[in-house]
């Protein structure tokens, strides 16, 4: 029997031993970390799973790189790639504009789960153009990504990301900058059938453990490093963030009331 698929994905990438984590960039985020006991003590969030050699603490979101894609239309840009790039254009912070991603209509999951979370934009003014837009909603998806990893209660030293958003190299640098990780792109496709066929290794005997198959048959590009001096800016608006959504998340009931009259 195969693993569930994100956990396919998560051996797929090489996360296999506690201290490694692996960020699946698709429709919806899945911050995943590999533990060495189940955390017990934090909000009953996510998924946890039993894997060979420890357990996987997964944070699927509701949405991913399909904010990305609305993104695009809102702006008029043609490809994903475009967004990278626009945002690059903009200095960090988006000049004091700050986005929270909850677009789907059936709020949020991970890593706290609110049926009525919405997303928004937060300082617009006149002074910003699309590219601020474009460099807001990055952050924003990738705020939301140390969001989950800090839930996961576990210390990852490094984050292996696959999916159609890992394309994006300005999206990585951001990744590596606000997690304060190295951030390790997959040279492989089909991640998820890797790790499936990983774990076929492992269980006829092909290999002495998935970690074993993993050291030999998974690759992976250079990484991407931290910056120091963005993560420490990064810190302070990842404590923005938090509180930025706080605030919004007083309004939600009512933008679900002014939903149902609608």
């Amino acid at each position: 029997m195969a693993p569930y698929d994100i956990a396919a994905t998560a051996l797929g990438s090489g996360a296999v031993s506690p201290g490694q984590a692996c960020g699946i960039l698709g429709t919806t985020l899945c911050t995943e970390v590999i533990a060495a006991s189940p955390d017990l003590d934090g909000p009953p969030t996510g998924i946890t799973i039993a894997l060979p050699g420890g357990y996987l603490r997964a944070f699927p979101t509701f949405a991913g790189t399909e904010v990305v894609q609305w993104t695009c239309r809102l702006l008029g840009l043609s490809a994903p790639a475009e967004l990278g790039e626009l945002a690059a254009t903009s200095e960090p912070g988006a000049r004091g504009l700050a986005f929270l991603p909850y677009l789907s209509p059936a709020g949020e999951r991970a890593p706290f789960s609110d049926p009525q979370a919405r997303g928004s934009l937060h300082g617009m003014s006149f002074e910003h153009g699309h590219e601020h837009v474009a460099r807001a909603v990055l952050e924003g998806l990738t705020m939301v990504i140390r969001d989950c990893l800090e839930a996961t209660g576990a210390a990852p030293t490094e984050l292996r990301v696959c999916g159609g958003g890992a394309n994006s190299a300005v999206w990585l640098r951001l990744i590596a900058d606000v997690t304060g990780l190295p951030v390790h792109r997959s040279a492989d496709s089909e991640v998820g059938a890797r790790g499936a066929a990983l774990v076929g290794l492992a269980a006829t005997g092909a290999a002495p453990s998935v970690a074993e198959a993993a050291a030999r048959h998974v690759r992976l590009r250079e990484p991407v490093e931290p910056d120091p001096a963005r993560r420490a800016f990064y810190d302070d608006l990842f404590a923005d963030f938090l509180t930025l959504r706080g605030g919004a998340a007083g309004t939600w009931p009512l933008l679900a009331e002014l939903r149902s009259r609608s």
